[in-house]
């Protein structure tokens, strides 16, 4: 039996709203095409792939089958003499089953959520499941885009009582708009029943065969450095199921050291126990250093690597201390980016 992670415990629930994060290479997306291709030889049901913009859509798109082929190859009829009698081709808006003399059939639709206004007129009679692939990011979301989610469920859904929203990412951080719409409290690992449509799952990347895939990464040996456990926040997501933790705000005296600036302006603080503190309490004079590295203005200074390990040893010892989730959201964010 495998140790990768498969849809079943959360479809268990019952809940139509199914949600997957945290721990890279964990199997959540080759589980989920590997569940809409059964369904569609099996059932004749077809599916919807989306990602958050059209690049994004297409790249996947693209790549849909590459790891597939065992899958495929189980899956497709054979005729007298043994061989296949059909194939599936992928291209940037669909997914189509063709057999030799008949007209191409559509197994599945990837539409990027950012247009998805532009499929509305596709017939979704037989569409009872959308995937929403890596939907959290540690940056910019799209204008709007839980009103265009639940109108790209409005389109697909039609009325159908056994249709299925499956939510997927890697990354994961409690201070998002689709945890904010959904109204989620505190998470622990495993399963959390949000409400009678929602099921949340965060995996522990401890019960799934992730450990020695994981062990070669880069990220991996930054977070074991010193006896630390910064990867358990580069993988195991630890901070989503463990929101509170190194969040306090502080009240006492501090030293302000300097700003840092990326989708908001953090003051960067001394404590007197040797903490540092991230706050969005900042002094206006000073200096500010730019997060985002290669996108600076005049008035910030690119920020040096040396100083992100640093925060990196720190955070992964217990050094650190954050003002609110937006504040260490942002902080931690940047330090993934230097894994």
């Amino acid at each position: 039996m495998s140790n990768f992670w498969t849809p079943d415990k959360l479809k268990e629930t019952g809940r139509r709203i199914c949600v997957a994060v945290g721990t890279r290479t964990a199997g959540k997306t080759y589980s989920l095409k590997k569940e809409v291709l059964e369904d569609f030889f099996l059932n004749n049901r077809t599916f919807v792939w989306s990602r958050k913009t059209v690049d994004e859509t297409e790249k996947s798109a693209k790549s849909f089958l590459g790891d597939m082929n065992s899958v495929i190859k189980g899956l497709i009829p054979i005729d007298s003499e043994g061989q296949p009698m059909g194939f599936l081709q992928s291209t940037k808006d669909f997914l189509y089953y063709k057999v030799k003399g008949e007209k191409p059939i559509i197994v599945g639709i990837f539409i990027p959520l950012s247009v998805q206004h532009k499929y509305k007129s596709v017939d979704f009679s037989t569409t009872l499941k959308i995937v929403f692939d890596e939907f959290l990011v540690f940056g910019a979301y799209l204008p709007n885009e839980t009103i265009l989610y639940n109108e790209l469920i409005t389109s697909v859904e039609r009325v159908k009582d056994d249709f299925e929203v499956w939510m997927l990412s890697n990354s994961t951080t409690f201070n998002n708009p689709y945890f904010r719409m959904f109204e989620v409290g505190k998470l622990v690992k495993g399963i959390n029943i949000i409400d009678e449509w929602k099921a949340i799952e965060i995996l522990d990347d401890k019960a799934l065969a992730v450990a020695e895939t994981r062990e070669k990464t880069l990220s991996f040996h930054l977070g074991s450095l010193n006896g630390g456990q910064y990867n358990d926040y580069a993988y195991g997501s630890k901070f989503a199921y463990d929101n509170y933790k190194y969040i306090k705000v502080y009240k006492g005296r501090k030293n302000y050291l300097f700003s840092v600036k990326g989708n908001i302006k953090i003051g960067v603080w001394e404590l007197p126990d040797g903490k540092v503190y991230f706050s969005e309490d900042y002094n206006k004079v000073g200096k500010t250093y730019s997060l985002l590295r290669s996108d600076y203005s005049g008035e910030e200074i690119p920020i040096g690597p040396g100083l992100g390990k640093r925060w990196i040893y720190l955070l992964a010892n217990g050094r650190t201390q954050f003002d609110s989730f937006g504040t260490k959201s942002a902080i931690v964010s940047y330090l993934r980016s230097l894994t």
